[in-house]
């Protein structure tokens, strides 16, 4: 992956703007493009590249969720993200602040 922050507008790796308190809603439209060329991964982890392509995995995903009928308007919140179950484990005592394994 070949990717660069250090073109016109970008300072050690962050974007500057002239409008630090600019509204959101007056916002015009991101049109910057995402695309990004692999090709150096591709080179560099010829035996690390992907099994399936986007769409595929986007509808095994779909489908994984709706088999489990996973409707969480609040997913951020949901224990099914691992940042809630690292907490639950540190909370019950499981894993420690380092994220170790208690034993």
């Amino acid at each position: 992956m070949e990717l660069s922050n250090q073109g016109p507008g970008h300072e050690g790796g962050r974007a500057r703007t002239r409008h630090r308190n600019l509204d959101q809603r007056r916002s015009p439209p991101d049109k910057r493009s995402y695309r990004v060329n692999f090709s150096l991964y591709a080179r560099l982890a010829p035996d690390h590249q992907p099994i399936v392509d986007i769409g595929t995995a986007v509808l095994e995903l779909k489908t994984g969720l709706e088999a489990m009928n996973f409707a969480d308007g609040n997913s951020c919140e949901s224990n099914y993200m691992r940042l809630k179950m690292l907490e639950s484990h540190i909370r019950n005592g499981r894993l420690s602040d380092d994220l170790t394994w208690v034993s």
